[in-house]
């Protein structure tokens, strides 16, 4: 019997085959994602080439360009060429740079060309309702080199950390976020996944911040 379609299976199916879009989508079709999930000031960190995260964030009928009502700002953080998203967003972006804060402003879209660990020291403490992390290599060393610390508190009491990326062993990713998260949901994800990364095993994750 067919599975019923998923939240983003649903926006991803205007989204051309192949894509960026329909291929994260497909990725992370394991992890039960919704919309009450992504709301308010949302961050991207590591948005890569196409920012495919714009299906959980942009109308369908815009061919992804255009936020949706439920994001009030959008922050974008890639260290990479080409990841801007006004590359692909008809919203204007503002880049700001390392120790400068995002513009949480209703609408407004600020883009940050550094990595997530250089920016997120600058950042209010509590300010994002979601933040969006997927395909990290390397994640497990990176959060618990300090990035977990930095990360956990830029999003607010109730907030969700929706992500993915590469982790020894499920136990090691519950162990790591359960001091500050309720774990809604961990699962394994393709691997490797549509881009050809590998992961030691590459795992999905639903959080809300207690």
């Amino acid at each position: 019997m067919k599975a019923e379609n998923t939240w983003l299976d649903l926006r991803a199916e205007s989204a051309t085959d192949g894509n960026p879009i329909d291929l994260l989508a497909a990725t992370i079709r394991p992890l039960s994602i919704h919309q009450n999930m992504v709301h308010g000031n949302i961050m991207v960190a590591g948005c890569g080439g196409g920012f495919p995260e714009r299906v959980m964030l942009c109308s369908p009928d815009s061919n992804f360009a255009q936020l949706e009502p439920w994001v009030n700002s959008l922050t974008c953080a890639d260290p990479d060429f080409f990841t801007s998203p006004e590359l692909v967003l008809d919203s204007p972006v503002e880049t700001r740079f390392t120790g400068q804060k995002p513009n949480l402003k209703q609408g407004r879209v600020t883009y940050f060309p550094a990595s997530l660990q250089t920016i997120l020291p600058s950042i209010d403490k509590s300010v994002f309702d979601t933040v969006l992390f997927f395909r990290i290599q390397r994640l497990q060393d990176q959060l618990q080199e300090g990035l977990f610390e930095k990360l956990q508190r830029v999003i607010k009491s109730g907030g969700y950390l929706l992500g993915s990326g590469s982790f020894k062993s499920a136990e090691d990713c519950t162990a790591i976020f359960q001091g500050a998260f309720d774990i809604e949901q961990i699962a394994a994800l393709m691997n490797p996944d549509y881009s050809g990364y590998a992961y030691n095993q590459h795992l999905g994750f639903v959080l809300r911040k207690k």
